[in-house]
């Protein structure tokens, strides 16, 4: 049977179909956590736009509050006023202090500022809540406040501070926002440290930038870290404020992936259980099917589904096929007997032929006797002559016993002594013990002919005959014997005795042995040797024997099968010789 070179086997389809389902499985949780991912994320930046926006509340309503009391000492402060028109050093000195103390609960109020400084131009005096003189080693923070205050008074008197809106200045590798209010001769600077505000962030981080992009304080994530954080900005007094927040919650990535590896680890052993289970109870019972059909195909009629499947389609298969078998065997034992039934009405008239010469001797003697009026003698003859047919057209005998065997000759020897002046005469002698020994009707026809029986090869056809009461005729045995001696010292090995091989197909005899079975069996012969073999039929003894380098003579009495033989012989061995032409030099 010639199958489709398209078609997948069960085990195929079983398996791409497990493999679409992890994928289809995999990805759909995959795009559960990408969604869930998705979630937190807006949640997150949901979170992170509502803490940028009230920071940035925060920050302008600080520095609002910080303008106004800037604007209300302004109005309202005379030790300012006098700050401005140089009242003396001693007294500018007693203004600036006073305001310093005044600044105290305005820092209290607005903890965003980080100073407020009061100056006089005509006195140069630049006071602020850090002149108060402190003993011991100064540290980082006074140094720096120290270069912040020398920077705003060099400012000043250089003329570069700006006076209109909040300005950044860098003062030691420090970012500030400077404001500064002037009246006459007088200074109100207000200092905000902008590297302290961005270090307020506690869940990501803060920046202030230019609107150019440069970055003024804080950090930024890495070039090649951008892509894990959620980045807002907000614009407060001509800068831009940055925030970047993780794009995940640690927990909750952790929680998803715990969630990623448990999911697909289950999807994985649910699939190896679900491949073990098919391949334990549909993939296995189907190849054993398969075999067993294979088995069936080589001619192997004897093989039965004895599997048991769990599930019920697969049961109804193997007792569907094992019905089936049991009805195709009972077919071909029908169809077997009766070619078995019509080789023996052709063996039977085979029979009726042989020795034709015989009979009409044996006809002419009862008519000689006839004539002559010997009536006992004629009734001895027809006698001996039915008894003789009897024995010779039992075409059902397969075996004979040797007390059969030797009644038949001492009745043909009897036969041939009627109507004769000095009759033959024949005793055998046997054994009462050995009377009924059984033996193989070929094996006396091969020592007729004066040849030795040297026994028998078994040849096992794998497919068997069953017989109901009987053992399966499983095997065959060729008879085989020597014209002449057979010394051990021959060019010959040892060979085995029993040879297995199935009944060859397309048959073109109803006997047809295989042909490697035959090159087998003669090898018994010597290298060159004659063989003969006595039924030809479809003539494989023969071209075994051509094919292997021995020589052959095969007698055949149906012409038909004589011609089929010799046409194959024929054939098979120009094939070989054309073959052995083409071959290269």
């Amino acid at each position: 049977m010639e199958l489709d070179k398209k078609s997948f086997s069960i085990r195929r389809h079983i398996t791409l179909v497990l493999t679409l389902l992890t994928v289809l499985i995999v990805l759909l949780i995959g795009v559960c956590v990408a969604v869930v991912r998705e979630q937190s994320r807006i949640r997150l930046t949901s979170a992170a736009d509502s803490y940028l926006s009230l920071l940035t509340r925060t920050l302008e309503n600080q520095l609002v509050i910080q303008e106004s009391y800037i604007t209300s000492q302004v109005l309202n402060s005379e030790e300012l006023h006098r700050l401005g028109f140089g009242e003396g050093h001693t007294q500018a000195y007693l203004d600036s202090y006073k305001l310093h103390t005044g600044f105290s609960s305005a820092m209290a109020a607005g903890n965003d500022v980080t100073a407020l400084y009061p100056y006089s131009e005509p006195n140069s005096i630049l006071m602020s809540e850090y002149a108060t003189a402190q003993a011991g080693r100064p540290t980082e923070a006074q140094i720096q406040k120290t270069n912040l205050e020398e920077t705003l008074r060099s400012m000043v008197d250089a003329k570069t501070l700006n006076d209109e809106r909040w300005t950044p200045y860098v003062v030691s590798g420090q970012q500030y926002w400077v404001r500064a209010v002037h009246y006459y001769g007088a200074w109100l600077i207000s200092v905000v440290n902008l590297d302290r505000q961005c270090s307020q962030a506690t869940d990501g981080m803060l920046a202030f930038a230019q609107p150019d992009g440069v970055l003024l304080a804080g950090t930024r994530p890495e070039e090649g870290e951008l892509s894990h954080y959620i980045s807002l900005t907000a614009e407060t007094e001509g800068l831009v404020l940055e925030y970047y927040v993780p794009s995940t919650d640690m927990d909750l990535d952790n929680a998803m992936n715990l969630a990623l590896a448990v999911g697909i680890t289950a999807v994985l052993a649910a699939i190896c259980f679900v491949i073990w289970y098919l391949r334990s109870n549909v993939v296995h019972p189907l190849d054993a099917l398969v075999d067993a059909m294979r088995r069936i195909s080589a001619g192997d009629l004897s093989v039965r589904a004895d599997w048991n499947p769990v599930n019920l389609e697969l049961q109804q298969v193997k007792e569907a096929f094992n019905v089936m078998l049991n009805e195709i065997e009972t077919l071909k034992i029908e169809q077997y007997e009766q070619k078995l039934d019509a080789e023996r009405q052709e063996m039977a008239a085979l029979k009726m032929q042989i020795r034709p010469h015989f009979f009409q001797n044996n006809l002419k003697l009862i008519y000689a006797l006839a004539e002559t009026g010997q009536t006992q003698q004629i009734q001895r003859m027809i006698l001996l002559l039915s008894k003789h047919l009897r024995y010779v057209m039992d075409y059902k005998r397969e075996t004979t016993s040797l007390r059969d065997e030797t009644n038949f000759c001492q009745n043909y020897m009897e036969m041939t002594g009627i109507g004769q002046k000095f009759p033959p005469i024949c005793r055998v002698t046997v054994s009462l013990d050995l009377q009924e020994m059984q033996l193989p009707a070929m094996t006396l026809a091969l020592q007729w002919a004066g040849w030795t029986w040297r026994g028998v090869a078994v040849w096992d056809k794998v497919a068997s005959r069953p017989q109901k009461g009987r053992f399966r005729q499983q095997s065959e045995y060729i008879v085989w014997g020597s014209n002449g001696k057979m010394p051990l010292e021959r060019n010959v090995g040892c060979l085995p005795g029993v040879f297995r091989y199935p009944n060859p197909q397309n048959r073109i005899h109803v006997t047809e042995k295989p042909l490697q079975l035959m090159k087998d069996v003669i090898q018994i012969c010597e290298p060159g040797g004659l063989i003969l073999d006595p039924f030809a039929g479809a003539g494989t003894t023969i071209l075994a024997a051509a094919e292997s380098g021995f020589q052959a003579v095969g007698i055949e009495v149906t012409d038909a099968y004589y011609k089929l033989g010799s046409d194959r012989v024929r054939i098979a061995l120009e094939a070989g010789e054309e073959a052995e032409n083409k071959e290269p030099q």
